[in-house]
């Protein structure tokens, strides 16, 4: 059975889900899973999930929280997550 550090906010057939980036290693150190669920148009949620290739959680930080501390990432993640979740249902479409 998988820690709720490693797993939060997906179903279980999401854990079965095959991913684009799944083919860039053949063998994982470890695998974490974070989810939520939005309602939300897509392009209204990407606009938010690009936010996340210039903050600073997913710079240098963020990886030395990912390597030594999951529990740390866990809760990073899921504000961030749950942040995304009410920025995108209260965004307007332009």
């Amino acid at each position: 059975m998988q820690s709720s550090a490693k797993i939060w906010g997906i179903q279980p057939n999401e854990l079965l889900l095959n991913f684009s980036c799944d083919g860039y290693l053949e063998n994982f150190h470890d695998t974490y899973y974070r989810g939520v669920t939005i309602h939300a148009k897509a392009e209204i949620i990407f606009r938010w999930i690009c936010q996340m290739k210039v903050a600073p959680y997913s710079g240098i930080f963020g990886k030395l929280i990912r390597r030594i501390l999951p529990v740390g990432d866990l809760i990073m993640m899921r504000r961030q997550l749950l942040n995304f979740k009410k920025l995108s249902e209260h965004t307007k479409k332009t």
